[in-house]
């Protein structure tokens, strides 16, 4: 956390501008080993009319607010990202994981917070020899230009990281959406991937391995249904599934998969007699599946899923990109308009400029208070009755706007203050 502070310019007697020289000096001395303290160039920005300046006023502190918001939300949603890295891996090892489908596809183990540069320099280091840029917002115009050009640029931020994050969130659950079916019930569920994975488990664990015509039988005349059972009915129904209709292939019925409460069943019998075997086993209450078993469903299966995958992992790499680059551009028009924010309460406080004493203040943490208490024995000299005795010029010496005594603080410091916040995880 940073403070831009300022006090009354160097003018008047010799005793008075030796005082506010000595200033700055002064705070140094007050706040050793406080935090660190150097003096800030204010650049000597384009003004215009009191009546342009009061309207300005009114509206920076929630410029402010909005640009510095639109900078954190980026910052928050690329610390995000970044601990939720797409991974092939995760995804080929999702098949046997319970974890949710949202984190299912994500590398988690070797995530690290990114660091969040400006021009590829720390936030303090950048805030520390900080320069106005006039490539980016020229002298010549007027602050009123400048502040706007800043809202609209954060205001395109905002909607483009909006329009990049709700494309990334659509691929992510158009996948998750793809392996619902496989998430849910045997009841619901694409039953290709269960079948698959049992005939690779047979397989290995089996004699005598097991091919598709030897668990699937798909002819002329005879054809293979599944049965999804309840674990309870389980002997029920291997007691009871050759009675339910005639021309039933004897021993036909194995366990192919099981989840939760289910257990689900292959059986193989006459075409024929299909209606009224599914018509008795409704009587009985056993449920079942009809399912048109292909083995290249499982590699069709397997492709789409791996596009779906690509997709999302694009577009994350698009959004985290953009995350990176943005907020460092974002992050500057921010600390330019809180200079413009704190020049303009300077020009409403101390009058029109010469020599402005800036300092831009970086307290320690548990030093705090202490740097405040230094701030006000600086500045002691200064109260509000003192700047609300100043007499106001006659009527066409506009330039000096000090007689307004306004500040746009809510909490009034001897000195014009600005926090700059660089806490932003």
């Amino acid at each position: 956390m940073f403070w831009l502070i300022t006090g009354p310019p160097v003018e008047g007697d010799q005793k008075v501008q030796l005082r506010q020289k000595r200033r700055l000096t002064n705070i140094g001395n007050f706040g050793k080993n406080l935090g660190e303290v150097s003096k800030f160039n204010m650049p000597n920005l384009k003004i215009g009319t009191i009546d342009s300046l009061m309207t300005l006023s009114d509206d920076l502190n929630k410029i402010d607010n909005f640009v510095y918001t639109v900078s954190k939300r980026i910052a928050e949603q690329l610390n995000n990202l970044s601990r939720k890295k797409p991974s092939l891996q995760s995804l080929q090892s999702s098949k046997s994981s319970k974890k949710s489908s949202t984190d299912r596809y994500f590398d988690r183990k070797k995530t690290i917070m990114p660091k969040l540069l400006i021009k590829r320099e720390s936030m303090p280091r950048y805030i520390s020899s900080w320069e106005w840029d006039e490539s980016r917002f020229p002298l010549k115009h007027s602050m009123k230009e400048i502040v706007k050009q800043i809202q609209e640029k954060a205001s395109e931020y905002d909607e483009t990281l909006k329009e990049k994050l709700n494309h990334y969130n659509n691929c992510s659950l158009k996948l998750q959406s793809f392996e619902k079916k496989r998430g849910a019930d045997l009841l619901n569920r694409d039953l290709d991937q269960d079948v698959k994975h049992m005939v690779r488990l047979n397989s290995a664990n089996d004699a005598k391995k097991i091919t598709d015509e030897q668990w699937y039988i798909e002819t002329d005349n005879i054809t293979t249904l599944f049965a999804v059972i309840k674990k309870f009915e389980a002997n029920r129904w291997i007691e009871t599934y050759e009675t339910l209709s005639e021309f039933v292939v004897p021993a036909s019925s194995q366990k192919i998969a099981e989840d939760g409460g289910y257990i689900l069943y292959t059986v193989s019998l006459f075409k024929r007699v299909v209606q009224d075997f599914k018509r008795n086993a409704r009587e009985k209450g056993f449920t079942l599946r009809v399912h048109d078993w292909n083995s290249n469903n499982i590699e069709n299966y397997e492709e789409q899923r791996k596009l779906l995958f690509e997709e999302m992992k694009k577009s994350w790499k698009k959004v985290t990109k953009w995350c990176g680059l943005f907020f460092g551009e974002c992050f500057i028009d921010w600390i330019h308009l809180k200079v413009v924010r704190t020049f303009t309460e300077s020009i409403l406080r101390w009058g029109m400029p010469k020599e402005f004493i800036t300092a831009l203040i970086l307290p320690k943490q548990k030093y705090k208070k202490k740097m405040k208490s230094a701030l006000e024995k600086s500045f002691e000299d200064l109260n509000i009755k003192e700047m609300s005795s100043k007499k106001k010029k006659k009527k066409g010496q506009q330039e000096d706007f000090g007689m307004l005594n306004y500040s746009i603080n809510e909490e009034y410091y001897p000195y014009v203050y600005q926090e700059i916040n660089t806490n932003y995880i």
